[in-house]
This record gives structure tokens, C-alpha cells and sequence, in this order.
């Protein structure tokens, strides 16, 4: 198959339109029962649960291939200091899995938790008072662009955060980039340095 044809798929199925089932009432418009339930189905499953629990089963997963490599891996003629930095880059690479995992569990999940809030109360939105609503609205606002797009982005501060090997390594890179810094020269010192030689 060749990229076009891929790319001419790609563009196919990305202009394929879901209906969004909306029904306009007296105030406003209200999202259809039935596609509410598929939606809160959807995002309880996709975001919420399947994700962060293949998230923490690969992490214990990688934790023991660590420790199984580990215990197979046997220092030779009594070099310890590299078997030392060995067993600090494996457990600095488990508390990164684990931190991901964390913020993952704490920007995300609360939009399937908040999207099911939702479809559970419907049923007593007439009973709600317009600040509760508010409140709610609000919450949502806030839950569903801010703490999905979060995660995206403080990947490299939860590196950061977690891994002194990932931090080392960075610093490091930046001082090699000041180390490695040109100078802009301007044609006036060009013809300088040529009359000095």
C-alpha cells in the first residue's frame, strides 16, 4: 500500500460525520438520552478504565522484567560501580512509569467520572437550582479541555520530576548547547580579522 492511498483512508475516514443527537427543547438544547448513555459508555470505558489499567499493568510488567533481568545479570570481574548505575537507571525508570501513571489517573479520569455525574443526573436537573447548574457547568468547563490537555503536556515536567537520571541528562544537554554557542559575526568583523592576519 502505498502513502497516498493511506493518507487518502486517513482523510476518508477522518471526514466521516458522528452524529451528535441533539434535541432542542424549551431553554435550550439537551443531548439525546440514548446518545448520552453510548457516550458516558464510551468515555467510561476508553478513557477511564481501559488506559490507566493497562497503564499500571505494563509498569509492574516493565518493574518485573527489571528484576528478572537483574538477577540474570551478573557483574564482571567485580565492576559494582556499573552495576550500581544499572540498578539506579532501572529504578529511576520505574518511578517515571509510576508518576506517569499518576498524572494520568489525576488529569484524566476525572472527565469519564464528571461525564458520568452528568448522565446519572439528568433525571433531576429539573430539581437542581440554577446555581447548582452553574456550579456544575463550570466544573465541567474546567474538567473536560484543561485537565484532559494537562497530561499532554507535563510529560516532560513528571520526567523531570521523578527521574534525577532524566534531569542530569538534560542540564547536561543544555550546558553542552551554551558550550557549543557561534557567535554571529558581521561583515565589519570579518574584514577585521583579515586585516590582523
Amino acid at each position: 500500500m502505498s502513502v497516498v492511498t493511506i493518507s487518502n483512508i486517513r482523510l476518508q475516514l477522518g471526514h466521516c460525520v458522528i452524529p451528535i443527537l441533539l434535541a432542542l427543547g424549551n431553554f435550550g438544547c439537551a443531548i439525546n438520552p440514548s446518545y448520552n448513555l453510548a457516550y458516558t459508555c464510551f468515555s467510561l470505558t476508553l478513557i477511564g478504565i481501559l488506559p490507566p489499567s493497562l497503564m499500571i499493568l505494563f509498569t509492574f510488567l516493565a518493574r518485573h522484567n527489571l528484576t528478572m533481568i537483574r538477577s540474570r545479570v551478573k557483574p564482571i570481574d567485580g565492576d559494582r560501580t556499573r552495576d550500581i548505575h544499572i540498578h539506579k537507571r532501572d529504578h529511576d525508570l520505574i518511578k517515571m512509569l509510576f508518576g506517569e501513571v499518576l498524572v494520568f489517573c489525576l488529569t484524566t479520569c476525572p472527565f469519564p467520572c464528571s461525564t458520568l455525574y452528568n448522565f446519572l443526573t439528568v433525571p433531576i436537573k429539573s430539581y437542581k437550582t440554577p446555581i447548582r447548574l452553574a456550579i456544575e457547568s463550570l466544573m465541567t468547563f474546567i474538567i473536560q479541555p484543561l485537565l484532559t490537555y494537562t497530561y499532554c503536556c507535563t510529560q516532560f515536567y513528571v520526567y523531570g520530576f521523578f527521574c534525577k537520571s532524566f534531569r542530569t541528562d538534560f542540564l547536561e544537554i543544555l550546558h553542552l548547547q551554551q558550550a557549543n554557542r557561534v557567535k554571529q559575526v558581521t561583515a565589519e568583523q570579518t574584514v577585521n580579522l583579515k586585516e590582523k592576519n
